[in-house]
């Protein structure tokens, strides 16, 4: 993995987590590290990553917990709003393109 990877994948863990306890949720580095399985040197060097951003993606709760910080909290609430709408534009497309093929042949 990346350290971009490991960046992306405790964006999702945390949006996940957010998703299911609320704004807030926060996870121990432990769980993180665990949860992704990565080594403590990868996810060390992903958060460092992650905090040297202007834009914010993580918070820290605690010496050893963390949480999504604004920015990310804000592209988390984005995907969970278009996640319904894309899965039903992806079934309507299907719709009419089965609507094509059998009004067509």
């Amino acid at each position: 993995m990346t350290v971009d990877d490991v960046v992306e994948a405790v964006f999702r863990r945390l949006c996940l987590r957010q998703r299911h306890q609320g704004v807030g949720a926060a996870m121990s580095l432990t769980e993180l590290q665990i949860g992704l399985g990565v080594t403590e040197a990868e996810l060390m060097e992903a958060l460092k990553v992650a905090r040297l951003s202007d834009d914010l993606y993580i918070a820290f709760t605690a010496p050893d917990r963390l949480t999504l910080g604004p920015s990310w909290r804000a592209r988390c609430e984005d995907q969970e709003r278009a996640g319904p709408m894309s899965a039903f534009g992806i079934l309507l497309l299907a719709i009419r393109r089965l609507w094509a093929a059998a009004n067509d042949g």
